[in-house]
């Protein structure tokens, strides 16, 4: 309707990025007139283009037009950011930081991805830093908000209501959470159906909002000694090398004071904002997962299997919390090099000894997939592993069992049968190493 329209035009533009169409990104910025003055944005959409086809030179050119002129860009930052910190260009990056510090140190992003730097340079302290500084803002900028799925789900509020619980029941619920834990009891009473969703109006509604969003508990535990459980990582290594597909199962993975103070930080701190349809909750590294023992686990992964893993960065961790009476993360695969699976709950809490862990095939997600087709298109994933005579492997359920794979291979969590109680919810963590399929 309007060709020459800008704000039409960068619209289009953010869409064929986010459909990893970056041709026609740069078609369409190519029907813009010579002469016409153009959005910053725009070119910082045609930087994202060039940079994930891998031309980084001009996405480079086009990030720093967009910071040309008028308010700086924070897409073209982040994109210049990422550059420096991918291509090892420590000055370059420092001197971003200095000229848009305002910017970076108040963007989750940009602050997550210098967190990842330090932590791949093995400076866990500092990396450590920007993460809390990640938690911080998470708090500050309303992020339990903005992820707050609503009408809320019945599990999602179930477990948040059982961690203030566990808080109060060892003396460590915040004064100032003490009613966040009586509107969520009340609420709850009134529908306990794991398939309800609850929308109360007016000033409940938002009492109950306030309640969900709240960072209440962050513990910052410190951590010295050893991460990893006694393994012989050079045969691991050799398994997993001349593996087909690439797999190999780790038990004993964390020493028990590592494994004991994970689990504290995920049955304690109140960083699970991100909730599922199949009613698990998430964290993620940038937004409250970073306690210093995940960090030491995944610097010293990277120590033991120089093989496997070696120079491959951390691009990402997260981890998992499920409810005993629904199911787990559907079939996917990640876009990492390598990726480490673990599980931390107790032994005694899983039933059924044969399931509860993990189904991996034999085929990887094809190279020019988009992340929205291996992640979220089941039918097309179906439809992919039938015609290529997938066959899955069951790796079942144990503690402390770690599970280190080729993240492009298609797998989903396998039948939980565990036992209720929210100490006995199935924790599973994931460090992601490399990149191998398309992802921003």
């Amino acid at each position: 309707v309007s060709p020459q329209d800008q704000t039409a035009i960068l619209q289009l533009m953010k869409c064929h990025n986010k459909l990893a169409d970056f041709y026609s990104v740069i078609a369409t910025f190519n029907e813009i007139p010579a002469d016409a003055t153009v959005m910053p944005e725009i070119h910082a959409q045609l930087g994202v283009a060039f940079a994930r086809l891998g031309n980084l030179t001009r996405a480079a050119a086009a990030y720093r037009q967009a910071l040309t002129s008028g308010r700086p860009s924070l897409t073209a930052i982040r994109g210049l950011l990422k550059l420096f910190i991918n291509s090892d260009a420590a000055h370059e990056r420092d001197e971003l930081v200095r000229q848009y510090r305002d910017e970076i140190y108040n963007d989750i992003e940009s602050l997550a991805a210098l967190a990842r730097d330090r932590i791949n340079h093995r400076e866990l302290a500092a990396g450590h830093q920007f993460l809390r500084l990640c938690l911080k803002l998470s708090g500050e900028q309303g992020l339990g908000y903005e992820s707050l799925v609503w009408p809320v789900p019945e599990p999602r509020l179930r477990h948040d209501l059982e961690q203030l619980e566990l808080l109060a029941s060892r003396g460590k619920l915040p004064a100032g959470a003490r009613h966040a834990l009586t509107v969520m009891k009340r609420h709850h009473l009134q529908n306990v159906n794991s398939h309800a969703k609850l929308a109360p109006t007016g000033t409940e509604g938002e009492e109950l909002r306030t309640a969900l969003a709240e960072y209440h508990y962050c513990p910052d535990p410190a951590y010295a000694g050893t991460a990893l459980g006694e393994n012989d990582y050079s045969a691991t290594e050799e398994s997993y090398l001349r593996s087909s597909p690439k797999l190999v199962v780790i038990d004993n993975f964390l020493s028990a004071a590592a494994l004991a103070s994970l689990r504290e930080y995920c049955e304690e701190a109140t960083v699970w904002k991100s909730s599922f349809d199949n009613g698990y909750v998430g964290t993620v590294l940038g937004s409250g997962f970073c306690p210093r023992v995940l960090l030491a686990i995944a610097d010293e992964m990277k120590l033991m299997m120089p093989r496997v893993i070696g120079d491959a960065p951390l691009t990402q961790a997260w981890a998992f919390k499920y409810d005993q009476r629904l199911r787990g993360i559907n079939m996917h695969a990640d876009f990492a090099k390598v990726n480490v699976n673990f599980w931390i709950t107790a032994d005694d809490a899983c039933i059924d000894k044969t399931t509860g862990g993990m189904l991996i095939y034999d085929v990887p997600a094809p190279a020019d997939w988009t992340f929205e087709d291996y992640n979220g298109k089941s039918a097309k994933m179906a439809a992919f592993l039938t015609e290529n005579n997938a066959k899955s492997q069951r790796i079942p359920y144990r503690e402390n069992r770690c599970v280190l794979f080729d993240s492009t291979l298609f797998h989903t969590t396998d039948e939980i049968n565990f036992k209720p109680g929210y100490c006995n919810r199935r924790i599973n963590v994931t460090l992601l190493f490399g990149k191998a399929l398309d992802f921003d």
